[in-house]
């Protein structure tokens, strides 16, 4: 494990179950993520924590850099698994803004 590599270095949690960044921009973050025994529940699907903290990751990179990596605070997450994902599966995940809020000074 490097331990400067991008990955590690943008979201420790993430990097250690083996997800892969394919795009990090404003306006888009992807990924994907090969469904191995660190990430599934005891009967070998993915555990939906697993999906939350990808989706709570992906779209607080996507605002930091939006933000020029000011602090930023999210008001909702959505989850939804399609079908599920069984060990060995590949997923994509992908997070974009929905809406863009106002700025406001926390002090």
């Amino acid at each position: 494990m490097d331990l400067k590599s991008p990955e590690f270095i943008i979201d420790q949690p993430l990097h250690i179950l083996g997800f892969v960044f394919e795009e990090l921009t404003a306006t888009r973050v992807s990924g994907h993520l090969t469904v191995t025994d660190k990430c599934c529940q005891p009967f070998k699907v993915l555990h939906g924590g697993i999906s939350a903290l990808i989706a709570e990751a992906l779209a607080s990179l996507g605002a930091g850099i939006a933000s020029d990596y000011k602090r930023v605070v999210g008001i909702h997450i959505s989850i939804h698994h399609i079908r599920p994902a069984v060990l060995g599966d590949s997923i994509f995940a992908e997070s974009f803004p929905v809406f863009v809020g106002q700025k406001y000074s926390c002090t």
